[in-house]
């Protein structure tokens, strides 16, 4: 990691350390999707040739969980003859993992000290950036939304603080590449050709349950990072957007709405690929994607509420706006929030997954049973997001008062 900065911040200007970065992921992605058509390629190739013993060996190797040039095979290679005597001398792994620790500390100490300073003042003289981009995302808005100007104002200026604050926009991006990964190690859950058929419904109903949980910790880490804050960020221009003819819940309202459009996307995508990787029924990804929704509001009310509760206007760095206190609240409100969701959300994925419970209830109780559940999910989420928001109004104009 130490040598990756050292070099990145060398290389790269400061100035296009997000446009490389955000063109880097998609190369990676790029050339890891072809690589897998690739692979898959050869091993139908393989098939076609009735090469068994070649197909069995690429699955292996494709699915070994520790390969040989991975440093903790070897680590495992040298705990485990602790552990099991009649494993081979751990001399070599030994001599290669811990010879890899110190040559890679070495090359990053002599990189560091070489480079550091030249890299710190690059990344200090950012040069003046021109307006392009503010015409271009003034564009945008207005495209979007052509007669909600106050709406498109606020919107215009939300998105300019995500993409002037480059920290914020990494920091979008690492949670996305760590969602991928989510999704990936998610689908090895789906192995269920050794059960029964009612077992494997309800093991996929559990899997549909948690998938709709996890997606909700992914939104609310979003949530904490961008959402959360966005009541602090006005600074102290507070003030001046107070002399608006805007009302406090009218601001409040319009935050949560403009934040609430992009999450519910995302967690609507995130939801739609974990039921698609376990495999779900359509009924029951329909009404996942659908019982996300509900929870996002319920995430967002959350988010708007709190943060305008213990919002700090006074802050030196943006960062100091997610490390308060009123982030640890919404935190543990959210987790609050994911669990009553989830007592919802098990019998809606069970009744639509589980074959033998739809025959039981029928065609009308099942539909019934199902409205039943989405209304007090929405109701739920939507009454947690408004007594919230209703809160952050009454903080905010005590504030004022005070004032």
């Amino acid at each position: 990691s130490t040598i990756a900065a050292t070099l990145l911040v060398n290389l790269v200007p400061a100035s296009k350390l997000k446009e490389f970065l955000t063109l880097a992921v998609f190369v990676i992605a790029a050339a890891f999707f072809y690589l897998g058509q690739i692979v898959s390629e050869n091993i139908s190739i393989e098939k076609q040739k009735f090469d068994i013993e070649k197909v069995v060996g690429n699955a292996q190797s494709l699915s070994d969980p520790s390969p040989l040039w991975f440093p903790h095979r070897w680590y495992t290679d040298i705990i485990g003859t602790s552990l099991d005597s009649e494993m081979s001398n751990p001399a070599i792994p030994s001599l290669v993992f811990f010879g890899l620790a110190a040559a890679l500390t070495l090359i990053s100490y002599w990189i560091f000290e070489k480079l550091f300073l030249r890299g710190w003042m690059m990344s200090t003289s950012i040069p003046k950036q021109t307006g392009h981009n503010s015409y271009r995302i003034a564009f945008i808005t207005r495209l979007l939304f052509p007669f909600q100007q106050q709406f498109r104002s606020l919107l215009y200026k939300e998105l300019r603080l995500i993409l002037r604050d480059t920290t914020q926009s990494l920091q979008l991006l690492l949670l996305l590449m760590l969602t991928m990964l989510y999704l990936y190690n998610f689908k090895s859950l789906r192995m269920i050709s050794h059960l029964d058929p009612v077992t494997a419904d309800w093991w996929k109903a559990i899997l549909g349950s948690s998938n709709l949980v996890l997606g909700g910790c992914v939104t609310a880490a979003i949530a904490t990072r961008f959402v959360y804050p966005s009541v602090s960020l006005e600074g102290k221009s507070w003030n001046l957007l107070r002399c608006t003819p805007i009302s406090i819940r009218g601001l409040l309202d319009k935050k949560f709405l403009l934040w609430f459009l992009p999450l519910s996307f995302l967690n609507a995508v995130l939801i739609a690929s974990g039921a698609l990787a376990v495999q779900l029924k359509p009924s029951a990804i329909i009404l996942s994607t659908i019982a996300g929704f509900g929870l996002t509001s319920g995430i967002v009310g959350l988010a708007i509420g709190i943060g305008a509760v213990y919002a700090k206007f006074d802050w030196e760095n943006p960062t100091q706006i997610s490390s308060n206190l009123g982030s640890l609240i919404f935190m543990v409100l959210t987790f609050c929030l994911l669990f009553v969701n989830e007592l919802l959300i098990a019998p809606l994925i069970s009744i639509s997954e589980v074959e033998f419970i739809r025959k039981e209830i029928g065609f009308i109780k099942y539909n019934l049973i199902n409205a039943c559940l989405v209304f007090s999910i929405f109701y739920f989420n939507l009454s947690a997001a408004q007594k919230a928001i209703k809160a952050g109004e009454m903080a905010l104009s005590e504030r004022e008062t005070n004032f």
